[in-house]
């Protein structure tokens, strides 16, 4: 009973379910179990012969990266706690590839509640506007995914460097008087990563930016940003 409350308390705070009326949260809370990954482990990857589960990421993070076409790594997107992730699987076919080509990855120790898809295609199916909701996500997903595959093929790499600067900055950023910090520190082989090129690559695209007086490193190690966002 204990862990239907949690479950209950959780499912109310998740970003898509923050409207929905409490009999619904609570007919998702019995359907759904709680599942912990520890870092590092894959929780989908494109061999899963099947993709069937939603998945309500209570806490830690999640990285989703696909593999350039040089076979390098690209996060296209990091999930936080009232994050969902999972349902970009809904509409594929089993034994088909369909949009499964993304690994998602626990980049720290992870809890999350977990529901079958076609327990939550039935839900849908019942609640229009949270469908709506989903398709919307959905599309937004997808469109920033693609920018961030368009953004690893196109320009030099230092125009690629400060665009993921930028989507860091939105992520894990602060503005405090006008200044834009990244206040979570990373090293360099995650900022390349970002951009899907090699480590080395990385080092000097940040000692050039550097240099240019595009960004700065302050006394706690925290990337600083001179360029506007308005731009």
């Amino acid at each position: 009973m204990e862990d239907e409350g949690k479950k209950l308390w959780f499912l109310s705070r998740v970003n898509l379910f923050r409207e929905l009326a409490p009999e619904t949260v609570r007919e998702i809370a019995q359907k759904a179990r709680m599942r912990d990954f520890e870092s590092d482990v894959y929780i989908e990857t494109p061999f899963d012969e099947f993709h069937e589960r939603i998945y309500f990421l209570k806490k830690g993070e999640v990285e989703v990266y696909e593999a350039t076409m040089d076979g390098r790594k690209l996060i296209v997107d990091t999930l936080k706690a009232g994050d969902v992730f999972g349902y970009t699987a809904l509409g594929d076919t089993p034994g088909k590839e369909g949009g499964r080509h993304r690994f998602i990855k626990a980049a720290s120790d992870v809890t999350v509640c977990t529901m079958p898809h076609d327990d939550f295609l039935a839900l849908l199916e019942r609640k229009p506007r949270l469908a709506l909701t989903i398709i919307k996500q959905l599309s937004l997903e997808l469109a920033n995914a693609e920018g961030r595959l368009r953004e690893a093929t196109l320009g030099d790499v230092e125009a690629r460097t400060l665009q993921a600067l930028e989507y860091m900055w939105r992520e894990y950023g602060t503005r405090e008087a006008g200044v834009r910090t990244i206040t979570r520190r990373f090293t360099h082989d995650k900022f390349a990563q970002f951009v899907g090129v090699a480590r080395e690559t990385m080092t000097r695209a940040l000692a050039s930016l550097a240099k240019k007086r595009k960004i700065s490193i302050d006394k706690k190690g925290n990337v600083i940003l001179h360029t506007s966002d308005e731009d």
